[in-house]
């Protein structure tokens, strides 16, 4: 066999080689990206039911307070003609206080949630770009250096190898960091007691709070019924 048929062999096996290199190079990171995209959709559909539900809250939130209202100009309606029943208006004015504090607790909690998850999404968007530049660029470099030498194509196939180990430990701690935090969100607590004699007190408390809404509903009218006799 003559030197150029054998030179050209070795050159084609050379190429071969490194074109088997690089479609597993491609292969492996272009699984990686795909992986990184089935996360963002995954992520996305989480968003869009959070909004959701920041939807539902902020429309229960506005509904109980106009019922809050409704039901304190119904006890100043009433604190004259019909005390008792005005101290019920109060007592229901009260109940959904209680109710509108939870809910925007409620609301503030998954108004984060959805900040952390938005900026979570964006991050991982522009990583899931860098990475397909990087993907895209490589494969060129790649291309080129496998025309030369094989010791040569040898030490860049180990450069490319460890940065794409780095590259993909940074994403697996990252994407650990997110579900994380994510699974972490608490959204809602409840503290119920059975204590008849804290629950004693606490109705006792109660019926003095709405007895001191009534009172300053009385001294309110009085003084502005004494402003207009004057």
């Amino acid at each position: 066999m003559s030197f150029i048929k054998r030179l050209s062999i070795q050159l084609f096996s050379k190429l071969d080689d490194a074109v088997t290199e690089l479609e597993n190079h491609d292969a492996l990171i272009g699984a990686a990206i795909n992986q990184q995209k089935q996360k963002v959709f995954i992520a996305k559909k989480q968003q869009a039911n959070l909004n959701l539900h920041i939807n539902q809250i902020q429309e229960t939130l506005h509904t109980t307070q106009k019922k809050q209202q409704q039901w304190h100009q119904r006890a100043q309606q009433q604190i004259v003609s019909d005390p008792e029943k005005a101290k019920e208006c109060i007592h229901r004015q009260l109940q959904l206080t209680q109710q509108i504090e939870k809910l925007q607790q409620t609301l503030q909690a998954y108004q984060t949630a959805q900040a952390q998850l938005t900026a979570d999404i964006q991050r991982f968007e522009q990583d899931i770009w860098q990475h397909q530049q990087k993907r895209d660029l490589l494969k060129t470099r790649q291309s080129r250096l496998s025309l030369q030498t094989s010791s040569q194509h040898e030490a860049t196939g180990n450069i490319i190898n460890d940065s794409f180990n780095r590259w993909e430990a940074n994403i697996m701690a990252t994407e650990s960091n997110s579900i994380n935090r994510l699974n972490s969100i608490d959204l809602v607590s409840a503290v119920n007691s059975d204590n008849h004699l804290e629950q004693s007190f606490l109705e006792a408390e109660y019926a003095e709070k709405i007895q001191a809404e009534f009172e300053q509903l009385i001294a309110s009218q009085q003084a502005q019924y004494g402003a207009n006799n004057d």
